[in-house]
């Protein structure tokens, strides 16, 4: 016999990232590869440059994705505008329903059932990997609707540039 499988469909939206740097473009190419080892030569002392396995680190990380997750969105699908968070775990979820709010502890950031839940609906859905042919780091979104794609993506780099100023 045969089996079929109905997947719903998924759209990407795809962006280049170029990791910030300061060096002469000769001095940029050999630290770029260099950095990827996690290694800073020391050109312009004066200058953080900050390696690309970072940038990975920070958009894997709770916070930048916590944040990402109050990110406004318009969803043709649900006809109208929602946060992140509604939108990855429908209002008719129980987990939704049920969930307290999140509090911070000192400095403990408390993940409350919901958000971890909604966490792990975007652990997938928003990538970003080394491109080593391009030289820079490849950003994708994966989502049910490609305007919802295209909304996170920009949230996602806006957001990005803020934490990588911010961590400078």
């Amino acid at each position: 016999g045969f089996v079929a499988a109905v997947m719903p469909e998924e759209y990407d939206a795809t962006c280049c990232v170029v990791p910030q740097s300061s060096q002469s473009a000769g001095q940029n190419r050999v630290s770029s590869l260099v950095a990827l080892a996690g290694i800073n030569l020391g050109y312009n002392d004066d200058v953080a440059a900050l390696s690309p396995l970072l940038y990975e680190d920070i958009v894997g990380g709770v916070a930048f994705r916590k944040e990402l997750l109050r990110t406004e969105v318009y969803s043709a699908r649900e006809g109208g505008y929602m946060t992140l968070r509604e939108y990855l775990i429908p209002k008719s979820d129980k987990l939704r329903e049920s969930a307290l709010e999140a509090a911070e502890v000192g400095e403990i950031d408390v993940v409350t059932r919901y958000d971890y839940a909604c966490l792990r609906a975007l652990e997938h859905r928003v990538t970003l990997t080394q491109d080593d042919g391009k030289g820079c780091l490849t950003l994708v979104v994966r989502m049910p609707e490609p305007l919802v794609a295209a909304q996170v993506a920009q949230a996602a780099i806006e957001q990005l540039q803020r934490y990588i100023t911010e961590f400078k």
